[in-house]
């Protein structure tokens, strides 16, 4: 069976809805991300058979944006990076 593509679906915990990604590729940078926040994310694959059940559930939380010891007004970028395993 061949995986034609993925889509890979987050959202912050405090939101109602996923976004969605579909892409052809296993791995994709999720850029935006809020610091000190939770986000969940799951992926399914599509075939020439349809789309599969969903993977397990990712649960991550973003770094504060400040450490508590330091009173410097710092900018970061925060990201997470999923990386798709398909099966042999």
């Amino acid at each position: 069976m061949n995986i034609y593509l993925f889509r890979l679906y987050h959202k912050s915990a405090a939101d109602d809805d996923y976004h969605i990604v579909t892409t052809s590729v296993t791995s994709h940078m999720i850029e935006g991300l809020n610091p000190n926040t939770q986000y969940i994310v799951y992926v399914t694959a599509i075939s020439e058979k349809g789309q599969s059940l969903p993977s397990e559930t990712l649960i991550a939380w973003t770094d504060p944006a400040y450490p508590a010891f330091v009173e410097v007004r710092l900018k970061f970028r925060i990201f997470i990076v999923i990386f798709i395993v398909s099966p042999l």
